[in-house]
C-alpha cells in the first residue's frame, strides 16, 4: 500500500521540531496540572458541563446515539472527543487530561509559529 512518503514527512517534522514540541508539552503539562479540574491534582471534577460531556461520551461507548438516546443541546464533536478520552481511561478524568494535554500542546506550538511569523522572529529566539 502506498502512503506517498507521509511517514517520512512526519518523521522529518518531529526530528526538526522536537525541541520546541517538547517545551510546548512541558508548558502545557504544568499549566493544565494546576489549572484544569481534569488534572490528577484534583480529587474530583465538579464542573457541570464536563459531567454532561462525560455521560454523553460514556453513552457513545455503550452504543447509545446522541440526540436520540441521550438529550443534550451541545454539538456532537465534543461528545466524541470525550468518548475518545473515556476509551483511554473510563474510571477517572485522566483520559480527558491527556486529550487536553495534546490539544494544548498543539495550540502552543501553532501559537509560537504564528507569533514568529507575525513578529518576524527566528525560532531559536522565540523559545
Amino acid at each position: 500500500m502506498k502512503y506517498w512518503g507521509i511517514m517520512e514527512k512526519i518523521s522529518d517534522f518531529f526530528e526538526k521540531n522536537s525541541g520546541i514540541i517538547l517545551k510546548c508539552l512541558i508548558a502545557s503539562f504544568v499549566i493544565l496540572a494546576i489549572c484544569s479540574k481534569s488534572s490528577f491534582l484534583y480529587p474530583l471534577n465538579d464542573w457541570g458541563d464536563v459531567s454532561c460531556y462525560y455521560i454523553e461520551g460514556e453513552g457513545i461507548l455503550h452504543g447509545l446515539v446522541p440526540y436520540r438516546d441521550l438529550a443534550e443541546q451541545k454539538g456532537p464533536v465534543i461528545f466524541f472527543v470525550y468518548a475518545l478520552a473515556l476509551a483511554l481511561n473510563d474510571r477517572t478524568f485522566f483520559g480527558v487530561f491527556i486529550v487536553e494535554l495534546i490539544s494544548a500542546t498543539i495550540y502552543l506550538y501553532f501559537s509560537l509559529k504564528t507569533l514568529g511569523i507575525l513578529c518576524d522572529v527566528e525560532k531559536k529566539k522565540l523559545v
